[in-house]
């Protein structure tokens, strides 16, 4: 078989060269990409696991939003009580603390 894998070879991300294997299992796919010689698997269990990454990395980027923001909400809320100095520190600290996870 030598049908191209979808997105190209995982390890160096050659889009050409990369064919399909012959494999004993016919719930697994088996893959080679000529350029770097890498070999891969893919099972039914876990058919294209990108989506599933992607989705993780968009819940702990959006739970890490969630909490800046909740910071910036709690901010606002002790302003009054606060000096215009603590309020410029605290808010720097949380700009920073955005700019990291971002």
């Amino acid at each position: 078989m030598t049908e191209p894998a979808p997105g190209g070879c995982p390890y160096c991300d050659s889009a050409g060269g990369v064919t399909r294997l012959a494999c004993a299992s016919p719930k697994v796919e088996a893959w080679l990409c000529a350029a770097c010689g890498g070999q891969w698997w893919i099972s039914v269990v876990n058919p294209r696991p990108q989506p599933f990454l992607d989705r993780l990395t968009g819940t702990v980027e959006l739970a890490a939003a969630r909490s800046v923001l909740w910071a910036v909400i709690t901010l606002a809320d002790e302003a009054p009580g606060i000096s215009n100095e603590e309020l410029r520190s605290r808010l720097h600290m949380l700009a920073q603390r955005a700019e990291r996870r971002s």
